[in-house]
Formats: C-alpha cells, sequence, structure tokens
C-alpha cells in the first residue's frame, strides 16, 4: 500500500494462508523489495507493518536482506499460553507422544511468533504440510 508515514517507501499488510493478519514476514518483504525496486529506483528501503517499521537492503536479485528488528523472547511477547523461563528449550512436541517427529522446539517473536525446531538431517524429509497445521493450532499458541 501507499506509505501512511513520512519516509517510508510503502505500507505493507501480511496476510497468513487463512485470512488473518501478521504482524511482519521476512521473506515477504524481500518479495516486495524484488516488486517495488524497479518502480524506485532504489537498493535502500523502508516500509511500515502492523508489527513496527523495518529495514530492507537489496544487493542483487539472489540476496535482498530485511532487519526484522530485535527479535523477542519472553513467554509473554511471543506470545503464548503458559509462562516459560527459558523459550530456548521448550517442551513441546509434534507428532505422537511415545515417538515424536518434532520436538523441544525454541519460541521467538520477530514480528510473528515463530517455533524453531533443531534438526540433524534433511529438513526435507519432513512432511511440513500435514506437521505445520499442527503446530499452528497447538493449544500452547492459543492465549
Amino acid at each position: 500500500h501507499r506509505p501512511q508515514q513520512a519516509g517510508t517507501d510503502a505500507y505493507i499488510e501480511v496476510l497468513n494462508s487463512d485470512g488473518t493478519t501478521a504482524g511482519a514476514c521476512g521473506n515477504g518483504t524481500r518479495c516486495v523489495v524484488s516488486w517495488l525496486r524497479p518502480q524506485l529506483n532504489k537498493d535502500e528501503f523502508a516500509f511500515e507493518l502492523i508489527g513496527g517499521n523495518i529495514d530492507a537492503h537489496y544487493q542483487s536479485e539472489d540476496s535482498i536482506t530485511v532487519n526484522m528488528g530485535q527479535p523477542r523472547f519472553d513467554w509473554e511477547q511471543i506470545p503464548v499460553s503458559e509462562e516459560f523461563s527459558d523459550t530456548r528449550n521448550v517442551e513441546l512436541q509434534i507428532g505422537p507422544i511415545d515417538d515424536p517427529v518434532l520436538h523441544t522446539p525454541a519460541l521467538v517473536n520477530i514480528g510473528n511468533p515463530h517455533a524453531v525446531f533443531w534438526v540433524n538431517d534433511d529438513v526435507m524429509k519432513y512432511d511440513l504440510e500435514r506437521l505445520g497445521p499442527m503446530l499452528e493450532n497447538h493449544p500452547i499458541f492459543k492465549p
């Protein structure tokens, strides 16, 4: 959208696949930079989003960086439904209780909540289309 604040290049509204709004999206912002760059003929961008203002830098089509701001690790700022003193190793698992497919993520908010699962093998071996909805509908994310 057209910018609403002086000194910004555009207002970006981020929509999730279910139609709800998200505070920010780094990959989506990279797409906006790629689309907007030829129109504005510049490499440095400032954007407004619901989650706050962010900056982006175009280096090449293969390298667009986005400064998502300071990550938030406090459980209330993510937000999650229960208190965690350390959001870097949360007791959460996806899949059967006796043989979880993914477990013990780190939780962080960088404009929208993220659960980061550390894996030692090929991430593409995981059925993310099946696991993703299990995670996003987990009761921990229902404050």
